[in-house]
């Protein structure tokens, strides 16, 4: 919330809700997950924001914030350290015949 209020030029969308923790949670989750599935507020496209163009605003302006901030600060987020791990794969301990073991039940129930 903090980086989304500190961006000129918001337009008030999140604004009045703000003062929720729960709005910066969400907030901070949408952030999370759009930077997992690889998007980039370069990527975030405006039409899939037509009923709420002030909410596409103020989205791509807290997600250029938050890349900005990880610029500046060279800071890396996890989907970033996961990024560059691919790129470097003869750095990578775990190699492509490797055995890799995975659940498909948490504590006893399926996903």
């Amino acid at each position: 919330m903090r980086l989304l209020l500190d961006v000129p030029g918001n337009e008030g969308y999140f604004g009045p809700m703000a003062q929720h923790t729960s709005m910066a949670d969400a907030l901070w989750r949408t952030v999370r997950e759009l930077r997992y599935a690889g998007l980039r507020a370069k990527d975030l496209p405006a039409a899939a924001f037509t009923s709420t163009p002030a909410k596409h605003s103020e989205l791509l302006a807290l997600l250029s914030a938050y890349e900005a901030y990880l610029e500046a600060t060279r800071v890396a987020d996890i989907p970033v350290v996961l990024e560059e791990a691919v790129k470097h794969l003869d750095w990578c301990p775990i190699a492509a015949h490797d055995l890799v073991t995975s659940s498909r039940t948490t504590c006893g129930r399926p996903w």
